[in-house]
C-alpha cells in the first residue's frame, strides 16, 4: 500500500483494521512484575498496525517506522531498576521513624530566679540576692571556721546586733520564695512575727525581716 523507498501511497485502499485484542482469562497465571514500554515494539506508535522487522513505513497509515521498532521484537519487556535500599539509606523514611520513636530526654529544668534585694533600714544600702543560688545563706562570715554567708551582714553591724553566722536562708522556688531560721540565738523575724526553726514563710514584696535586731526590707526589683 506505501512505497518501502519514499513512504508514497501507491493505491487508494481502506485501513487495515487493528488486530484483535487478546481474550481475558479467568485465571490468569501471575506474572513477575516488569516495566513494559508504552508501545510494544514490532507496532507501528501512530496507529497500532503491525509491523515487520523490514518493514520502513506502516503499512496501514504510512509513517516512518523507528530503527528501534524495526529490528524489536514484539512486547520486548523492559528491565525495572532494582530498588532502593531504604533501611540503608540515612534519609529513608524508615530510618526517620526510628528516630522519631527514640526515647527523647527532658529538656533540663531552668533554675528558677527571683530579682529581689535586701534594704537595711538603717542605712538603706541595698543587698543583691545572688542571681545564681535558690539557697541564700544569710548571716556574717567567720574566717577562722570557714563560713561565708551569700548575704554577709558582718560589715552592717552584724556581729553587734545579734546576728548568728547561719542565722537563716532564703530559698527561692518556681512559685515564689521562702525564709527560714536556721535555729539562729537571737531569732528571725517576719512582720514582726517570730519563725518557728526549720519551717519555710512565704516572702512578699515589702514585708520586713529581722534578724537579731537588724532590720532589712524585702523588696523585688
Amino acid at each position: 500500500m506505501f512505497c518501502q523507498n519514499c513512504g508514497v501511497q501507491l493505491a487508494p485502499v481502506a485501513s487495515a483494521p487493528p488486530p484483535p485484542p487478546r481474550p481475558i482469562t479467568s485465571n490468569p497465571e501471575p506474572q513477575p512484575q516488569q516495566i513494559v514500554s508504552p508501545m510494544p515494539r514490532g507496532v507501528c506508535a501512530e496507529c497500532g498496525y503491525p509491523a515487520s522487522q523490514t518493514d520502513v513505513f506502516c503499512q496501514n497509515c504510512g509513517i516512518k517506522l523507528p530503527d528501534a521498532v524495526q529490528a524489536a521484537p514484539n512486547n520486548t519487556a523492559i528491565d525495572a531498576p532494582p530498588l532502593a535500599n531504604f533501611a540503608q539509606t540515612p534519609s529513608s523514611p524508615i530510618e526517620t521513624l526510628q528516630g522519631a520513636l527514640e526515647p527523647q530526654q527532658p529538656p533540663a529544668p531552668s533554675t528558677p530566679y527571683i530579682e529581689a534585694v535586701l534594704v537595711l533600714r538603717e542605712s538603706g544600702v541595698w543587698l543583691q540576692l545572688p542571681k545564681d543560688k535558690t539557697d541564700i545563706i544569710i548571716g556574717r562570715s567567720d574566717a577562722a571556721r570557714g563560713i561565708y554567708p551569700d548575704i554577709d551582714l558582718t560589715p552592717h553591724g552584724g556581729d553587734a546586733h545579734g546576728v548568728s553566722r547561719r542565722h537563716a536562708h532564703l530559698i527561692v522556688e518556681a512559685d515564689g520564695i521562702y525564709l527560714e531560721d536556721l535555729n539562729s540565738t537571737n531569732f528571725t523575724f517576719i512582720n514582726r512575727r517570730r519563725l518557728e526553726p526549720g519551717q519555710r514563710y512565704p516572702l512578699r514584696h515589702g514585708d520586713e525581716i529581722r534578724v537579731g535586731l537588724l532590720a532589712l526590707e524585702y523588696r523585688e526589683i
